[in-house]
């Protein structure tokens, strides 16, 4: 059992993934918009996770595993221009963005988070 949080249900649910498609999750964080995502693309398809935090990204490759899910290939991406991003312009049919990447929507479930974060962290 892996909880999600209802709104990245929800998210995952309005972008209309389907089995076989090439989705984009920019600022996948921990994982649970992608899991959801994989679930709507019936695991079949590539569902591409980016984040620019490594250590959100590896929390949700744990989490991908545990759930059995496959089709996820996860990236971190640098804040500003990376050149693997521009050569992925037009190949997703779809892209789901959460932004601004900084895991402060997690502050919800974890709220001592929000002490543990410096001014310049929430900058970058």
């Amino acid at each position: 059992v892996d909880i999600q949080d209802e709104g990245s249900q929800l998210l995952a649910l309005l972008v209309g993934a389907r089995p076989g498609e090439l989705v984009i999750d920019f600022c996948a964080g921990s994982g649970g918009k992608t899991l959801a995502l994989a679930a709507e693309m019936g695991n079949r398809g590539r569902l591409l996770a980016l984040d620019i935090d490594a250590g959100r990204l590896a929390r949700g490759a744990a989490r991908c595993s545990k759930a059995g899910v496959c089709n996820v290939q996860r990236r971190v991406v640098a804040p500003g221009a990376d050149a693997w991003l521009k050569r992925q312009k037009q190949k997703a049919a779809r892209v789901l963005v959460d932004a601004p990447c900084s895991g402060v929507g997690a502050w919800r479930r974890n709220p001592d988070a929000r002490w543990s974060r410096s001014g310049l962290t929430l900058r970058e």
